[in-house]
């Protein structure tokens, strides 16, 4: 009963600190996934040695990362993508269909720099937020965790609130 934990984050725009300290919030990783916007950002996580994998977004410029990825977790199909390409301001409908037709079991994508945890048809659709420029809120990532062939996520925020005394 392995559980396996990767870092999911996104749209660090070129703020390391923010992409540093969304990785010292998340603990220790198995794997980490970088879903674009200064896809060269994800530097600080292959420096820490964590396994990692990298989609390039609408800013990345010239990058030599691929546009999506489709990874397997202990059994568990992970589609990478940012999401420009898939209209994800408006619906996940077009990333849904494209991820289905990849057989993923997950679909993740970053662009919207908000947060957004669903099921649809039992396929768990995650944008991580942004680590340095959220809208509307705090900067966040998300936590994926893989366990007997099921995948679970949390969306985390990168500077945790503290409770009031």
């Amino acid at each position: 009963m392995k559980l396996t934990r990767i870092g999911v984050f996104s749209d660090s725009h070129g703020n390391l600190r923010a992409l540093k300290d969304a990785l010292a919030a998340a603990g220790p990783l198995d794997a980490a996934l970088f879903l674009g916007d200064y896809s060269s950002d994800a530097r600080v996580i292959r420096e820490a040695g964590i396994p990692l994998g990298v989609v390039r977004g609408n800013n990345d410029f010239g990058s030599p990362e691929a546009d999506e990825l489709t990874l397997e977790f202990d059994g568990v199909r992970v589609f990478c993508t940012h999401g420009h390409r898939y209209g994800v301001y408006f619906s996940t409908d077009r990333l849904y269909y494209a991820a289905k037709e990849k057989e993923a079991d997950v679909a993740l994508f970053g662009h919207t720099h908000r947060p957004l945890l669903e099921n649809n048809g039992g396929m768990l659709i995650v944008n991580p937020g942004s680590v340095a420029l959220p809208r509307f809120g705090e900067p966040t990532y998300a936590l994926l965790t893989v366990r007997d062939g099921r995948a679970n996520a949390d969306i985390q925020y990168v500077y945790p609130k503290k409770p009031k005394k």
